[in-house]
């Protein structure tokens, strides 16, 4: 499996970070992430989790859109981390839905620590409420931490 991009997104399904990891530049990404959100809300509302507990933040596999596949997890406060994997290349090698979970977790748990460090400075009203260096060092650094992540974790 291939991971095509995060995203981390708000309470307010304002983006916080997408990053990309097939080298392609295009809009259709982001309009399968914003479609996504959609699909959390419906997922949260109890909708469509008939299969997970009712407290789990790993909402599973949102849905399939074009070539991709989407999985979601939503933390209790309401920060959403989209995975959208590959689902063209090999539609047999879709992972194990635990290793997505622990994948999801994994990326919630970059985040939290990221803005957790002591010694990390962000902006003076918010976490990206400021423009300029603090904003671009966070990012910097949630995006190294994400690139780490996939290299070290195995999701086939």
């Amino acid at each position: 499996m291939v991971v095509v991009a995060t995203a981390f997104v708000s309470a307010d399904n304002s983006p916080i970070k997408i990053e990309r990891f097939d080298g392609e530049d295009s809009i259709d990404l982001h309009f399968v992430i914003n479609s996504s959100l959609d699909l959390v809300d419906q997922a949260l509302a109890g909708k469509t989790r008939s299969n997970l507990p009712a407290n789990s933040p790993y909402l599973g596999l949102l849905c399939l859109l074009e070539k991709y596949a989407v999985y979601g997890y939503c933390s209790t406060t309401m920060i959403k981390v989209i995975l959208v994997v590959d689902a063209e290349t090999d539609q047999e090698m879709m992972p194990e839905d635990t290793k997505v979970k622990q994948f999801l977790e994994k990326l919630y748990l970059a985040y939290v620590d990221t803005l957790s460090n002591p010694f990390f400075q962000v902006g003076p009203t918010s976490v990206l409420g400021s423009c300029g260096d603090s904003k671009d060092l966070f990012l910097d650094r949630l995006s190294k931490r994400v690139i780490s992540l996939q290299q070290s974790t195995a999701l086939k």
